[in-house]
């Protein structure tokens, strides 16, 4: 909600009870989804007040969109990998794995 008293953007922390603004961070997140892992950048707010995180619903779409685009991304990676590579997919994930040690 904006508050043009008070240009910086509030959010509402549920351990203050009321409006306030809040700082943003940058946090590496690492996922594994249908046995793809990948990360990516997460941001999260945190009340100027007491520290606790708060939720701010755009940087949910951002965080969203930006774990979506990584997961695509390290499938375009794997899928590129086993073509160069000539690897199946039934051995894709063992094979990947251990190219990407070398």
């Amino acid at each position: 909600m904006f508050d043009f008293k008070n240009p910086k953007p509030t959010v509402f922390c549920i351990h203050c009870n009321k409006m306030v603004g809040y700082d943003t961070d940058v946090a590496k997140v690492n996922l594994t989804i249908r046995g793809v892992n990948f990360s990516y950048d997460e941001k999260i707010a945190f009340c100027e007040e007491c520290g606790d995180e708060v939720y701010v619903a755009a940087y949910n779409d951002m965080n969203v969109d930006a774990r979506e685009k990584a997961y695509k991304n390290e499938l375009e990676r794997r899928k590129i990998t086993q073509e160069i590579y000539g690897i199946s997919s039934k051995n894709s994930e063992n094979s990947l794995d251990k190219t990407e040690d070398l």
